[in-house]
């Protein structure tokens, strides 16, 4: 995985602990952490996948009506973790 300068400063090794705890399949980065627009006053987006045994309580992105952010989403997202 080709890390950018904006990913390194993120606590990357917690995520295998948080995605085992919370029974997350893949975790994956999109938005401004993956682009040069990053900084200390961004927040940092973030869009899991879970494992079909649990049960998340908000929307999946993948049934949002509003389609073009749902594809912008989908394919600049970058898997930083996968089970």
């Amino acid at each position: 995985m080709l890390l950018s300068n904006n990913l390194k400063k993120l606590p990357l090794e917690k995520i295998p602990d948080f995605c085992r705890r919370w029974q997350v399949n893949e975790f994956c980065l999109f938005g401004s952490v993956l682009s040069d627009n990053f900084d200390n006053e961004s927040d940092v987006d973030v869009m899991v996948q879970f494992d079909p045994a649990a049960w998340p309580t908000f929307p999946r992105i993948e049934a949002s009506r509003n389609y073009l952010r749902r594809n912008q989403i989908l394919s600049s997202a970058q898997v930083v973790y996968a089970a």
